[in-house]
């Protein structure tokens, strides 16, 4: 059992890495894909990353239809995690950085005041150290 843990762990600070280096770089984002197509839709904060991976990976598409088909169903995927634990700081965190990089023309941007002052107002009580530094790290970067 302490194997899987330690697995998980591993994995979900790969998926964290990959996923603030594949925002610029097509490569890194299949690399997430990868990492993230291992994990089934019971696991409600994988599933986050990966509505967030579809949203990056419509950055790189060329097709206008597509890329819209792929930003609109990440963000339903993202918006579900979030629906099921609002009080997740990681996917406020996710949904932050997504809105904070979208294009104002997609009109998804209605709850980054909301979400940054979340996640400054829980950043000191967030007990993994690793996350609470993945996060503060990407703030100050935004």
């Amino acid at each position: 059992m302490l194997s899987v843990n330690i697995s998980n762990g591993q994995n979900i600070e790969k998926i964290r890495r990959l996923y603030l280096q594949s925002s610029n770089n097509d490569a890194k984002l299949d690399s997430l894909n990868y990492w993230l197509s291992n994990y089934n839709q019971t696991n409600n904060l994988m599933s986050a990353y990966y509505g967030v991976n579809l949203i990056l990976k419509s950055k790189y598409l060329k097709n206008p239809f597509k890329k819209i088909k792929y930003f609109e169903k990440g963000r339903e995927i993202l918006e579900d995690a979030i629906i099921k634990e609002p009080d997740n700081i990681e996917l406020i965190f996710l949904r932050y950085t997504v809105q904070k990089n979208t294009p104002s023309i997609l009109m998804y941007k209605k709850d980054i005041e909301e979400d940054y002052q979340s996640i400054k107002s829980e950043l000191d009580s967030i007990k993994d150290q690793r996350l609470k530094k993945h996060i503060s790290q990407t703030l100050q970067k935004l």
